[in-house]
């Protein structure tokens, strides 16, 4: 899904996922979960010296996450 967009994009998207989760409650498990208190410049921050790895593995985790609960809502 996102993974064929450029890494300007990813960070782009990794930084939207840091201010809230797209469905208004994450999970205990969500890697992005403990830094949305922070205040934005300091999230942007931790997400600009993010590796392309630690970006495309929070990119996939969150790919799954809303796969699993929408399934879950149509079962």
């Amino acid at each position: 899904m996102l993974h064929n967009l450029s890494s300007e994009n990813k960070v782009i998207w990794v930084k939207a996922l840091m201010i809230e989760c797209p469905l208004y409650s994450a999970l205990p498990e969500c890697p992005l979960a403990k830094y949305r208190s922070k205040p934005i410049p300091e999230k942007f921050r931790l997400v600009d010296f993010m590796s392309e790895e630690i970006i495309d593995s929070i990119i996939y985790h969150h790919e799954r996450c809303l796969s699993q609960r929408e399934h879950r809502a149509t079962v």
